[in-house]
């Protein structure tokens, strides 16, 4: 019997045992709002042998559920208390279970992640060429820094150390970033530790270039990272592009994405959750 017969089992008991609370009530519910039976006795006499019979049923039938109430509801309130700290219990056991081998599943994918995972030079050098043929530039930091080169893994570290715990609950998940899965680059996979779905990220940097082509891409990248996750790993995934830039272009850029998905992109293109992040922000957050 797998885990979700054993849920519903418990989750059965705790009913049952919530029924049998509700009895007591039901049944004085049923005994009290019967209109009482008042006949007089010459028209008693007047009925036939069976209607005698009824009548006298339904005269004992109430006084033995009036008489025999108080046991009732004893056996019956206790009855519905057990079943349901039973069941509690019960389904308390079995969910403390999942919670542990969730965790242990979660750990294991995190050393098999880590021992796939790309050198930060080789990361660096194609985040670099990708940038050179986007914007025709290597991608710098923001003006203050611009004698200071700032590169694209200090980009990355910057948000999934800090930055992206403003979209996940931080003891939820395990991040592994720059690992590969079936020939298929990820910048960072969040592993859940309470769940079989996971979260696959893919994080560009733009200073002041944007381009709906580069978000498109993006989006099928990520779509493709995702069927690869779930058919090689057996987990369900969320996509979410993430795009680092100037805190001063946070808004015409959140603009442009909006045009984007609902101008640029039609009911085929894949969907994707986009994170529009100020370099500044996630970058004074890590000196913090």
């Amino acid at each position: 019997m797998g885990k979700f017969e054993y849920e519903n089992l418990y989750k059965f008991i705790v009913s049952v045992g919530v029924f049998f609370l509700a009895l007591p009530i039901a049944v004085v519910y049923m005994v009290y709002s019967r209109d009482p039976m008042l006949i007089s006795q010459e028209d008693y006499d007047a009925l036939s042998q069976y209607s005698k019979e009824a009548v006298e049923l339904h005269k004992n039938i109430g006084e033995t559920v009036q008489n025999g109430y108080p046991i009732i509801c004893c056996i019956s309130l206790l009855l519905g208390v057990v079943l349901i700290i039973v069941g509690i219990i019960k389904w308390k056991q079995l969910q403390n279970y999942e919670d542990i081998k969730k965790k242990m599943e979660a750990e294991k994918l995190v050393r098999e992640y880590k021992a796939n995972k790309r050198p930060d030079s080789e990361v660096e050098k194609s985040k670099e060429e990708e940038a050179l043929k986007e914007e025709g530039s290597p991608c710098l930091g923001n003006e203050e820094n611009i004698n200071k080169r700032i590169s694209y893994i200090d980009i990355e570290n910057a948000f999934f150390s800090v930055g992206i715990y403003d979209y996940l609950q931080k003891s939820d998940y395990s991040i592994v970033q720059n690992t590969v899965i079936n020939h298929i680059d990820y910048d960072a996979i969040a592993i859940s530790k309470t769940s079989d779905e996971d979260v696959i990220f893919e994080i560009k940097w733009w200073r002041r270039y944007k381009n709906y082509e580069a978000i498109r891409s993006s989006a099928y990248r990520l779509e493709r990272a995702a069927n690869n996750y779930k058919n090689t790993k057996g987990r369900k995934c969320q996509k979410k592009l993430v795009i680092v830039t100037s805190e001063s272009m946070i808004d015409e850029l959140s603009s442009y994405v909006a045009d984007t998905l609902n101008n640029h992109f039609d009911v085929n293109d894949p969907f994707v959750d986009i994170i529009i992040v100020s370099e500044e922000k996630i970058l004074r957050r890590v000196e913090v």
